[in-house]
Parts: C-alpha cells; structure tokens; sequence
C-alpha cells in the first residue's frame, strides 16, 4: 500500500529505472548529486490528496541535460538534439507508464513535455508533469 510521497517515488524510480535509456541515474526529489554531470533523472512528488479510495496527485519526472562546447566558441549552449530526444523519450514512457504498473495506479499527462533551462548549472531539464490516482484501498 503506497500512502506517502516517498512511497511514490520509489516506486517510479524502479519503473523509470527500468526503461531509463539515459546515462545518468533515476533519483527521488533532492537526491541527484549537486555536481552530477550525466543525464540524470529525478521524480518529484507535486501534490497529492485522498479522494474516495484514491490518491490523486501530481508529479513531475525531469531529466537533466548537460550543455555543450558550441562549435564557434568555448560557451556552452543547449544540447537541442539530445534534449529532443530525451523528449521524445519521456513521451514514449508517458504512453507506456501504465502498463509498467499493477493495475492500482494510473497517469495521465498534465502538460506538454519540454525543455527549460536550468538557473543554477549549465544544464537544460526535460520535464514532464503527470497526474496519479493510485488505488487506495485499507
């Protein structure tokens, strides 16, 4: 029975894990490495409530991005073709997600999945926001 944040996370991590095609590691919020350079994946736990016999949420699943050496200068710029594939990647586990599971829990995508930059390192994240409503049974 999942019943917390962490719950939900750990249990994505080991899906996410699964299907991870990156060169990073899967993390739950606040664990991926200040000063990691690869393309890591972290699972954050937005909000959640209990409604009926359910819990009903949202989370958001965000894979890093390194920048690279710009082929004029030494600037790093965005990696545009890995963060494209890396959308198209997390598109393809969206559309799957629920057949990674049990049958006690659903997703549902929230928004459009896209690439931001990252206001603290040289980096641009990929991020895909789902809904969750995972059978909460006593």
């Amino acid at each position: 029975m999942i019943r917390t944040a962490t719950e939900i996370e750990r249990a994505l991590e080991i899906v996410i894990s699964n299907y991870n095609v990156t060169n990073g590691s899967v993390y739950s919020n606040g664990a991926r490495p200040s000063n990691s350079t690869l393309q890591d994946v972290e699972i954050e736990v937005i909000s959640g409530e209990v409604a009926d016999n359910l819990l009903v949420g949202d989370i958001e699943i965000r894979t890093y991005v390194p920048d690279i050496q710009s082929s004029n200068s030494a600037e790093l710029v965005k990696d545009c073709m890995t963060c494209w594939e890396r959308e198209l990647d997390a598109q393809l586990l969206v559309e799957n997600m629920n057949a990674y599971v049990d049958g006690y829990c659903y997703f549902e995508q929230q928004e459009i999945i896209r690439t931001e930059k990252s206001e603290e390192k040289s980096e641009h994240i990929v991020v895909a926001k789902l809904q969750y409503k995972i059978l909460n049974e006593n």
